[in-house]
């Protein structure tokens, strides 16, 4: 079966280092989970080379074991997410980064086949449907987040504090379920 691709580029106006903190911190993909979503999150390591993330993820009443482990980790320009386990024959997701001054562009590629059996070759087609919707809300989601975190900054006349002050940090290993609601 071919590989599909896929591409997705914004703008946060932020400095590079900002943006890549954001990704770096665990709670990211629970902030990136768009609402009405349900993930339970089973280990959520911290982004480095060989990291895993193993989630399920339910569409419905229908549960998907994701497993991922990041790859070719270069911060502050790239990092990669490659599925070990589940839905799709193969997923290659590369997240990069351009530093433009005071703002980054973010640039999302994946690359996945589809796998050959009927139930998974639905849902991952269903996934690959609903792509353009996730990484339009992924996009806002994050120039939010980070916005939220960098007024606070200046408020309190802080540095070196991020995202962990929004959201409470997953402990490794932990066995947690997050429902995403709309805020």
């Amino acid at each position: 079966m071919a590989k599909q691709d896929f591409k997705h580029n914004f703008k946060v106006d932020a400095a590079i280092v900002d943006t890549v903190q954001f990704h770096q911190d665990p709670s990211a993909l629970k902030q990136l989970t768009p609402p009405g979503s349900f993930l339970k999150l089973h280990t959520l390591e911290p982004l480095a080379e060989n990291s895993i993330a193993d989630f399920t993820l339910y569409l419905g009443f229908l549960p998907i074991r994701w497993i991922a482990r990041h790859k070719d980790v270069n911060f502050p320009q790239e990092f990669t997410d490659v599925q070990e386990e589940r839905p799709f024959k193969s997923w290659r997701h590369r997240h990069c980064f351009i530093n433009h001054g005071d703002s980054t562009e973010v640039q999302d590629e994946i690359t996945l086949e589809f796998a050959p059996n009927f139930p998974q070759n639905l849902v991952g087609r269903f996934i690959w449907l609903t792509l353009p919707v996730l990484f339009a809300y992924r996009a806002w989601k994050t120039k939010v987040s980070i916005q939220a975190v960098l007024a606070m900054v200046v408020a309190h006349g802080y540095r070196n504090v991020f995202l962990p002050l929004l959201q409470p940090r997953m402990k490794r290993n932990e066995d947690a379920s997050v429902g995403v609601s709309a805020v």
